[in-house]
């Protein structure tokens, strides 16, 4: 499980997405000619990351011009309802994220008041229900360029950073032929989406080639999700128990793998219906889709090779 654990956080972790993507935070990007800031573009959302000391990363995200913040902690930081990030102009209040016990993140925008405040501040706190999480200087980072480049790489800009992220001519996620689900790779793990109603999105994962399986629901525009602690799948009559598991307010998924059993009962099904603690969280029809051929090439992405979904997996 340790795998999908870094699968779901990175996801959740598809939105600073809402979230920051821990994949792409640790890779070293393109460092600014200060040498503090590394730049680097990841499916359609830039970071800019910047270590504060070791094992601690201030990260910023930007998607579409817009920015986030996060924190990747060297020790568990204690979980609290109010994060402010402190500039040399004042504080902003959030509310706090978690992906893991280590990670904190804005699950959300800054304004452009934030923005330019952090653009004009020497240094920055920050601070959960008081209590000091990290402190780090800005002044002589080169921050004001790397804000930019952040921003620039967002939008689909090249630059000293490299390439940006894929834009305007680009169709996003390769959709299979009757144009309900999306099929990518993302580095060893291969996922397919299926919009629901409500901002959900239903999601298939696939590693290992294609041996394990497992399911999630959420999405950045997603209602925040009510924790539980028994879950279970319906496909058609074929009832799945499993124990839900978190990641951030807007992501959910199975806390382990679908079985062989598992695995072909949602091949066959027409419907699914996902409930936990007995409350229906979602329901969807999959007669039409093209579900079988999709999860034929979910393995197939898994496994390494390409198709209509592009490049499959790194293995």
């Amino acid at each position: 499980m340790g795998s999908f654990r870094k699968v779901w956080a990175a996801l959740a972790v598809t939105a600073v997405i809402a979230a920051p993507n821990p994949g792409l935070a640790a890779s070293p990007g393109v460092v600014n000619k200060a040498g503090f800031w590394a730049i680097g573009a990841d499916g359609d959302a830039c970071a800019a990351t910047l270590k504060v000391e070791p094992g601690v990363t201030f990260i910023l995200r930007g998607q579409a011009g817009q920015v986030t913040v996060a924190l990747f902690a060297a020790k568990p930081i204690a979980r609290g309802k109010v994060g402010t990030l402190v500039t040399d102009a004042g504080g902003f209040d959030f509310a706090p994220s978690y992906s893991g016990p280590k990670t904190l993140y804005y699950n959300g925008d800054l304004d452009a008041a934030a923005v330019a405040a952090l653009r004009a501040t020497r240094e920055v706190k920050l601070l959960v229900d008081g209590q000091p999480v990290m402190t780090t200087p800005f002044e002589g980072t080169g921050f004001d360029e790397a804000l930019d480049a952040l921003v620039a790489c967002s939008k689909g800009q090249n630059g000293w950073w490299g390439a940006g992220v894929a834009t305007a001519g680009d169709t996003g996620p390769a959709l299979n032929k009757e144009g309900a689900w999306s099929l990518q790779a993302r580095k060893e793990v291969c996922v397919a989406m299926a919009d629901l109603e409500g901002g959900n999105s239903l999601l298939l994962l696939a590693m290992n080639g294609g041996a394990d399986v497992t399911v999630g629901l959420g999405g950045p525009g997603a209602e925040r999700k009510n924790r539980g602690d028994k879950g279970m799948l319906v496909f058609d009559t074929y009832a799945v128990a499993f124990k839900p598991s978190y990641s951030g307010a807007h992501y959910m998924q199975v806390d382990g793998l679908l079985d062989p059993r598992s695995v072909q009962a949602l091949r066959a099904t027409k419907t699914v219906r996902i409930t936990v603690d007995d409350r229906p969280i979602a329901d969807a029809v999959l007669d039409g889709t093209g579900l079988p051929d999709l999860l034929v090439a979910l393995t197939d992405c898994a496994a390494g090779k390409p198709g209509w979904w592009g490049q499959g997996a790194v293995r």
